[in-house]
């Protein structure tokens, strides 16, 4: 039995991506609860112990794994790595018995209190690039850090109408609407990139091949009507390898009840 896990859902997506079935429901029974993550670099080092508990609310791993028998088949593992570390992935594919082998090991990101305690404990204290061995109620794992994070904030309507209004801001800012195509026929702003949410069925995979038009390592702001569907692909998004992504607060809804008058010119 692999490790169970389960992934964010995106309103109503229905995403499968990333070597990952995405639900919203417990999977082999292992994971605690879920904590939505993203992957935002925040080195925390030289914090004190005493901020620590509150910082790992707010980081997210990901990670990879190759799940074992026995502590001598993990030992073994181990040695072969830490002198090849790239055939991490062809090892996982040929020995591991969970059902993330066809992906190399890969179990994309998470945060806190979504694996089992002696899994996430390994994964959060240490660094990236590291590889440990642990063992869980489902064996023994050999354990590569792949990655650290932080959740990502809002931005505030106020902080959205400045850049957005000012041409060399705008430019720096990778725009993103997710309503559905009525909403955006009715009011359409300019400079958006429109992927209608209900309408992609595999974002993992669009967004992988490229397809979708959207830079991974440019500044990108979601927008939605009400702002729930745009915080949730915004988190996808990063769980996905983008850099810095945030979501209008309160989405179109708010901003234009402060900075639009009616025909959706100037302040109002």
């Amino acid at each position: 039995m692999g490790i169970g896990f389960v992934g964010n859902g995106v309103g109503g997506f229905g995403i499968s991506g990333g070597g990952r079935k995405v639900c919203s429901r417990r999977v082999d029974g292992v994971v605690r609860s879920l904590s939505e993550g993203n992957n935002v670099s925040a080195p925390t080092a030289g914090l004190e112990e005493k901020q620590k508990d509150q910082v790992d609310k707010y980081v997210t791993v990901r990670a990879s794994h190759i799940l074992l028998e026995t502590e001598e088949m993990a030992d073994a593992c181990m040695e072969q790595l830490n002198s090849k570390p790239e055939t991490f992935e062809d090892v996982a594919k040929s020995l591991s018995q969970c059902p993330s082998n066809t992906n190399g090991g890969d179990i994309g990101w998470f945060s806190r209190k979504m694996m089992v305690p002696e899994f996430e404990d390994a994964c959060f204290d240490n660094e990236i690039g590291s590889l440990s061995k642990v063992k869980s109620g489902f064996g023994w794992h050999v354990i590569r850090v792949d990655g650290k994070g932080t959740v990502p904030a809002d931005i505030s309507a106020a902080e959205f109408d400045r850049r957005y209004n000012d041409p060399t801001e705008r430019s720096k800012l990778q725009l993103v609407d997710v309503r559905e195509k009525e909403l955006v026929e009715k009011f359409e702003l300019d400079g958006f990139i429109s992927l209608p949410a209900l309408e992609q069925t595999d974002l993992g995979k669009a967004l992988k091949e490229g397809t979708l038009g959207l830079d991974p390592t440019a500044e990108t702001v979601v927008v939605c009507q009400a702002g729930y569907r745009s915080s949730h692909f915004a988190k996808y998004l990063a769980q996905q390898g983008f850099d810095k992504v945030r979501s209008l607060a309160g989405g179109l809804d708010n901003y234009q009840q402060k900075f639009l008058k009616p025909n959706g010119n100037g302040e109002g």
